[in-house]
Protein backbone atom coordinates (compact mmCIF):
# COMPACT_ATOMS: atom_id res chain seq x y z
CA UNK A 1 0.00 0.00 0.00
CA UNK A 2 1.00 3.86 -0.37
CA UNK A 3 1.45 5.36 2.49
CA UNK A 4 1.47 9.60 2.44
CA UNK A 5 3.24 11.22 5.61
CA UNK A 6 1.85 15.05 5.28
CA UNK A 7 3.23 17.78 7.38
CA UNK A 8 2.99 21.94 7.18
CA UNK A 9 6.96 21.87 7.45
CA UNK A 10 9.90 20.67 9.10
CA UNK A 11 11.09 23.68 11.19
CA UNK A 12 13.75 22.22 13.56
CA UNK A 13 14.56 19.21 13.78
CA UNK A 14 14.00 15.70 11.90
CA UNK A 15 10.93 13.71 12.83
CA UNK A 16 12.15 10.67 13.91
CA UNK A 17 8.59 9.05 14.68
CA UNK A 18 7.78 9.52 10.97
CA UNK A 19 10.77 7.96 10.24
CA UNK A 20 10.53 4.62 12.56
CA UNK A 21 6.92 4.35 11.21
CA UNK A 22 7.99 4.38 7.27
CA UNK A 23 11.10 2.13 8.14
CA UNK A 24 8.56 -0.23 9.80
CA UNK A 25 6.07 -0.54 7.13
CA UNK A 26 9.29 -0.45 3.94
CA UNK A 27 10.09 -3.60 5.97
CA UNK A 28 6.45 -5.10 5.05
CA UNK A 29 6.52 -4.05 1.11
CA UNK A 30 5.02 -0.74 1.97
CA UNK A 31 5.18 2.41 -0.06
CA UNK A 32 5.86 5.52 1.75
CA UNK A 33 6.79 9.49 1.01
CA UNK A 34 6.49 12.57 2.61
CA UNK A 35 4.96 15.78 1.50
CA UNK A 36 4.48 19.28 3.13
CA UNK A 37 1.53 20.58 2.53
CA UNK A 38 2.66 24.19 2.33
CA UNK A 39 4.55 23.80 -1.19
CA UNK A 40 2.60 25.11 -4.28
CA UNK A 41 2.45 21.79 -6.02
CA UNK A 42 1.55 19.76 -2.62
CA UNK A 43 -1.90 18.35 -3.83
CA UNK A 44 -0.70 17.93 -7.55
CA UNK A 45 2.36 15.71 -5.98
CA UNK A 46 0.11 14.02 -3.60
CA UNK A 47 -2.43 12.76 -6.49
CA UNK A 48 0.30 11.25 -8.63
CA UNK A 49 1.83 9.63 -5.30
CA UNK A 50 -2.07 8.19 -5.72
CA UNK A 51 -1.96 7.22 -1.54
CA UNK A 52 -3.92 4.82 0.13
CA UNK A 53 -3.26 6.43 3.31
CA UNK A 54 -3.75 10.07 4.34
CA UNK A 55 -0.75 9.63 7.67
CA UNK A 56 -0.77 12.70 9.82
CA UNK A 57 1.51 12.75 12.99
CA UNK A 58 0.30 16.18 14.81
CA UNK A 59 0.56 17.97 18.08
CA UNK A 60 -2.00 19.84 19.64
CA UNK A 61 -2.34 23.34 18.72
CA UNK A 62 -1.91 22.68 15.25
CA UNK A 63 -4.55 19.79 14.78
CA UNK A 64 -7.04 22.41 13.95
CA UNK A 65 -5.39 23.13 10.68
CA UNK A 66 -4.74 19.70 10.02
CA UNK A 67 -8.40 18.19 10.34
CA UNK A 68 -9.23 21.17 7.96
CA UNK A 69 -6.68 19.94 5.58
CA UNK A 70 -7.35 16.47 5.56
CA UNK A 71 -11.58 17.51 4.82
CA UNK A 72 -9.67 19.54 1.88
CA UNK A 73 -7.93 15.97 0.54
CA UNK A 74 -10.52 13.76 0.73
CA UNK A 75 -12.80 16.19 -1.62
CA UNK A 76 -10.25 14.52 -4.46
CA UNK A 77 -8.60 11.65 -3.18
CA UNK A 78 -10.43 7.99 -1.89
CA UNK A 79 -7.87 7.28 0.67
CA UNK A 80 -7.91 6.44 4.66
CA UNK A 81 -6.98 8.97 7.24
CA UNK A 82 -4.73 8.27 10.33
CA UNK A 83 -3.81 10.54 12.79
CA UNK A 84 -1.24 9.88 15.40
CA UNK A 85 1.40 11.72 17.58
CA UNK A 86 1.04 13.60 20.81
CA UNK A 87 -2.53 14.46 19.92
CA UNK A 88 -4.65 11.56 19.07
CA UNK A 89 -2.72 10.19 21.57
CA UNK A 90 -4.16 12.21 24.61
CA UNK A 91 -7.33 13.82 23.21
CA UNK A 92 -8.40 10.32 21.02
CA UNK A 93 -11.91 12.11 20.88
CA UNK A 94 -10.58 14.19 17.80
CA UNK A 95 -11.87 10.70 15.88
CA UNK A 96 -15.23 12.10 16.40
CA UNK A 97 -14.43 15.13 14.12
CA UNK A 98 -15.33 14.71 10.58
CA UNK A 99 -12.66 13.14 7.62
CA UNK A 100 -11.22 11.03 10.25
CA UNK A 101 -11.39 7.53 9.82
CA UNK A 102 -8.56 6.34 12.49
CA UNK A 103 -6.17 7.55 15.50
CA UNK A 104 -3.00 5.97 16.24
CA UNK A 105 -2.43 6.08 20.31
CA UNK A 106 0.77 5.34 21.55
CA UNK A 107 3.95 3.72 19.68
CA UNK A 108 2.70 3.43 16.30
CA UNK A 109 5.38 0.82 14.68
CA UNK A 110 3.69 -2.81 15.54
CA UNK A 111 0.44 -1.17 15.20
CA UNK A 112 0.55 0.76 12.06
CA UNK A 113 1.79 -1.92 10.24
CA UNK A 114 -0.90 -4.18 11.67
CA UNK A 115 -3.60 -1.63 10.29
CA UNK A 116 -1.86 -1.43 6.60
CA UNK A 117 -1.27 -5.08 6.62
CA UNK A 118 -4.89 -5.76 7.63
CA UNK A 119 -6.46 -3.28 4.99
CA UNK A 120 -3.81 -4.20 2.03
CA UNK A 121 -5.49 -8.17 2.86
CA UNK A 122 -9.32 -6.73 3.18
CA UNK A 123 -9.26 -7.77 6.67
CA UNK A 124 -11.37 -6.20 9.42
CA UNK A 125 -9.16 -3.19 10.99
CA UNK A 126 -11.46 -3.38 14.24
CA UNK A 127 -9.00 -5.06 16.79
CA UNK A 128 -5.95 -3.24 16.21
CA UNK A 129 -4.55 -2.71 19.41
CA UNK A 130 -3.65 1.10 19.95
CA UNK A 131 -6.30 2.20 17.24
CA UNK A 132 -9.54 3.81 17.40
CA UNK A 133 -11.50 3.57 14.38
CA UNK A 134 -14.81 5.01 13.10
CA UNK A 135 -17.60 2.74 11.65
CA UNK A 136 -20.01 5.28 10.77
CA UNK A 137 -21.84 6.70 14.06
CA UNK A 138 -19.97 4.08 15.95
CA UNK A 139 -16.39 4.50 17.48
CA UNK A 140 -14.24 0.96 18.21
CA UNK A 141 -11.86 2.21 20.68
CA UNK A 142 -8.93 -0.37 21.60
CA UNK A 143 -6.71 -0.43 24.21
CA UNK A 144 -3.11 0.08 23.54
CA UNK A 145 -0.52 -2.97 22.95
CA UNK A 146 2.63 -3.42 25.59
CA UNK A 147 5.15 -1.96 24.96
CA UNK A 148 7.89 -2.89 22.50
CA UNK A 149 10.33 -4.48 25.12
CA UNK A 150 13.24 -5.09 22.59
CA UNK A 151 13.85 -1.45 21.18
CA UNK A 152 16.85 -3.60 18.47
CA UNK A 153 14.07 -5.52 16.88
CA UNK A 154 13.17 -2.09 15.38
CA UNK A 155 14.60 -1.14 12.04
CA UNK A 156 16.62 1.20 12.02
CA UNK A 157 14.71 5.10 10.85
CA UNK A 158 14.04 5.56 7.25
CA UNK A 159 15.82 9.34 6.57
CA UNK A 160 15.35 8.92 2.93
CA UNK A 161 11.33 9.55 3.35
CA UNK A 162 12.70 13.28 4.82
CA UNK A 163 15.66 13.81 2.38
CA UNK A 164 14.46 13.21 -0.79
CA UNK A 165 11.40 15.66 0.29
CA UNK A 166 13.67 18.34 2.33
CA UNK A 167 17.77 18.51 1.23
CA UNK A 168 17.96 20.76 3.92
CA UNK A 169 18.19 18.12 6.80
CA UNK A 170 19.92 15.88 4.30
CA UNK A 171 23.19 18.54 4.46
CA UNK A 172 22.17 19.65 8.15
CA UNK A 173 25.22 18.12 9.48
CA UNK A 174 24.04 17.79 13.01
CA UNK A 175 21.87 13.81 13.06
CA UNK A 176 19.84 12.98 15.42
CA UNK A 177 19.63 9.40 17.06
CA UNK A 178 17.25 8.02 20.07
CA UNK A 179 19.22 5.26 22.53
CA UNK A 180 16.29 4.48 24.72
CA UNK A 181 12.23 5.04 25.53
CA UNK A 182 10.49 6.28 28.32
CA UNK A 183 11.22 8.31 31.07
CA UNK A 184 10.37 6.94 35.24
CA UNK A 185 9.78 10.20 36.37
CA UNK A 186 6.26 12.47 37.23
CA UNK A 187 7.05 15.69 36.04
CA UNK A 188 3.72 17.60 36.22
CA UNK A 189 4.18 20.09 33.15
CA UNK A 190 5.48 16.81 30.51
CA UNK A 191 3.56 14.41 28.36
CA UNK A 192 5.79 11.20 30.03
CA UNK A 193 3.13 11.31 33.27
CA UNK A 194 -0.29 10.82 31.40
CA UNK A 195 1.81 8.91 28.74
CA UNK A 196 3.10 6.48 31.73
CA UNK A 197 -0.63 5.83 32.97
CA UNK A 198 -1.81 5.14 29.51
CA UNK A 199 0.99 2.08 29.30
CA UNK A 200 0.11 1.08 33.45
CA UNK A 201 1.05 -2.42 33.31
CA UNK A 202 1.61 -2.75 29.86
CA UNK A 203 5.76 -3.68 30.23
CA UNK A 204 8.26 -1.71 31.13
CA UNK A 205 8.06 1.86 30.50
CA UNK A 206 12.17 2.83 30.18
CA UNK A 207 13.57 0.49 27.79
CA UNK A 208 17.23 0.69 26.43
CA UNK A 209 18.82 -0.50 22.40
CA UNK A 210 21.58 -2.24 23.07
CA UNK A 211 24.89 -0.14 22.44
CA UNK A 212 25.96 -2.18 19.66
CA UNK A 213 22.62 -1.26 17.92
CA UNK A 214 22.73 1.96 18.38
CA UNK A 215 25.99 2.48 17.40
CA UNK A 216 25.97 0.55 13.88
CA UNK A 217 22.91 3.03 12.95
CA UNK A 218 25.47 5.77 13.66
CA UNK A 219 28.16 4.21 11.79
CA UNK A 220 25.65 3.54 8.79
CA UNK A 221 24.36 6.95 8.71
CA UNK A 222 28.05 8.77 9.50
CA UNK A 223 28.98 7.10 5.97
CA UNK A 224 25.52 8.26 3.91
CA UNK A 225 25.57 11.29 5.40
CA UNK A 226 27.46 14.48 6.05
CA UNK A 227 27.66 13.59 9.62
CA UNK A 228 29.72 16.45 12.02
CA UNK A 229 27.66 16.29 15.36
CA UNK A 230 25.41 13.55 17.18
CA UNK A 231 22.48 14.68 19.35
CA UNK A 232 20.50 12.22 21.29
CA UNK A 233 17.13 13.30 22.05
CA UNK A 234 16.20 10.33 25.13
CA UNK A 235 14.22 12.08 27.87
CA UNK A 236 17.57 11.50 30.10
CA UNK A 237 20.71 10.11 28.31
CA UNK A 238 22.42 8.90 32.13
CA UNK A 239 19.52 6.95 33.64
CA UNK A 240 21.40 3.74 33.23
CA UNK A 241 24.67 4.05 34.54
CA UNK A 242 25.90 0.17 33.60
CA UNK A 243 24.49 1.01 29.80
CA UNK A 244 26.35 4.51 30.02
CA UNK A 245 29.77 3.14 31.12
CA UNK A 246 29.49 0.85 28.31
CA UNK A 247 28.38 3.86 25.53
CA UNK A 248 31.16 5.68 26.47
CA UNK A 249 33.52 3.08 26.22
CA UNK A 250 32.62 1.75 22.83
CA UNK A 251 31.46 5.69 21.21
CA UNK A 252 34.83 7.19 21.31
CA UNK A 253 36.59 4.35 19.33
CA UNK A 254 33.87 3.40 17.20
CA UNK A 255 31.87 6.71 16.30
CA UNK A 256 34.59 9.60 17.02
CA UNK A 257 32.02 12.20 16.38
CA UNK A 258 31.53 15.06 19.27
CA UNK A 259 27.65 15.12 20.79
CA UNK A 260 25.37 16.53 22.81
CA UNK A 261 22.55 14.67 24.90
CA UNK A 262 20.24 15.60 28.08
CA UNK A 263 20.60 15.03 31.49
CA UNK A 264 19.23 15.49 34.81
CA UNK A 265 20.76 17.66 37.52
CA UNK A 266 19.76 15.32 40.67
CA UNK A 267 21.43 12.20 38.79
CA UNK A 268 24.44 14.24 37.62
CA UNK A 269 27.71 12.03 39.42
CA UNK A 270 31.22 13.48 38.49
CA UNK A 271 32.56 10.13 37.43
CA UNK A 272 29.44 10.46 34.80
CA UNK A 273 30.72 13.91 33.75
CA UNK A 274 34.05 12.32 33.65
CA UNK A 275 32.94 9.48 31.26
CA UNK A 276 30.76 11.87 29.06
CA UNK A 277 33.97 14.11 28.60
CA UNK A 278 35.66 10.96 27.86
CA UNK A 279 33.23 10.09 24.82
CA UNK A 280 33.59 13.03 23.45
CA UNK A 281 30.17 15.26 24.92
CA UNK A 282 30.41 18.93 24.26
CA UNK A 283 27.34 19.99 25.79
CA UNK A 284 24.29 19.00 27.67
CA UNK A 285 21.06 20.51 27.69
CA UNK A 286 19.91 20.53 31.81
CA UNK A 287 16.08 21.37 32.64
CA UNK A 288 16.49 23.95 35.39
CA UNK A 289 12.97 24.99 34.27
CA UNK A 290 12.29 27.55 37.55
CA UNK A 291 14.89 29.01 39.51
CA UNK A 292 12.72 28.34 42.61
CA UNK A 293 12.97 25.45 44.41
CA UNK A 294 9.36 25.86 45.93
CA UNK A 295 7.93 26.18 42.71
CA UNK A 296 10.01 23.15 40.99
CA UNK A 297 8.89 20.93 44.09
CA UNK A 298 5.08 22.18 44.74
CA UNK A 299 3.99 23.18 41.18
CA UNK A 300 6.36 21.09 38.66
CA UNK A 301 6.82 18.38 40.73
CA UNK A 302 10.64 18.78 40.17
CA UNK A 303 12.29 17.05 43.11
CA UNK A 304 15.30 18.49 43.12
CA UNK A 305 17.08 21.33 45.22
CA UNK A 306 18.76 24.02 44.21
CA UNK A 307 22.52 22.96 45.11
CA UNK A 308 22.29 19.59 42.90
CA UNK A 309 21.51 21.87 40.14
CA UNK A 310 24.85 24.08 41.51
CA UNK A 311 26.70 21.18 41.42
CA UNK A 312 26.27 19.18 38.29
CA UNK A 313 26.47 22.61 36.36
CA UNK A 314 30.01 22.92 38.50
CA UNK A 315 31.07 19.49 37.17
CA UNK A 316 30.67 20.40 33.62
CA UNK A 317 32.10 23.59 33.99
CA UNK A 318 34.91 22.06 35.54
CA UNK A 319 35.46 19.60 32.85
CA UNK A 320 34.17 21.89 30.00
CA UNK A 321 31.14 20.57 28.33
CA UNK A 322 28.84 23.43 28.02
CA UNK A 323 25.49 23.45 29.64
CA UNK A 324 22.41 24.43 27.79
CA UNK A 325 19.66 25.25 30.45
CA UNK A 326 15.90 25.04 29.60
CA UNK A 327 13.46 27.33 31.69
CA UNK A 328 9.95 27.84 31.90
CA UNK A 329 8.29 31.35 32.56
CA UNK A 330 5.23 32.28 33.81
CA UNK A 331 4.47 29.77 35.99
CA UNK A 332 1.62 29.37 38.68
CA UNK A 333 2.96 31.57 41.28
CA UNK A 334 5.43 33.91 39.43
CA UNK A 335 5.48 37.17 39.56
Amino acid sequence: MRVAFILKTITVSSPLGIMYLSAALKKEGHETALFYFRRRDFLEKLKRFKPDILAYSITTGAHREYIALNRKIKKSLNAVSVFGGPHPTFYPEMIEENGVDAICRGEGEEAFVEFVNKLEKGKSTDRVKNFWIKRGKRIIKNPVRKLKENLDELPFPDREVVYKTDRFFLDFKMKRFMASRGCPFKCTYCFNRQYNQLYKNKGRIVRCRSVDNLLEEIKQVKSRYPTKLIKFVDDTFILDKIWLEEFCDKYRKEIGLPFICNIRADLVTEDIVEQLKKAMCIAVYIGIESGNEKARREVLERNMSDEQILNACRLFRKYGIKIIAQNMLGLPGET
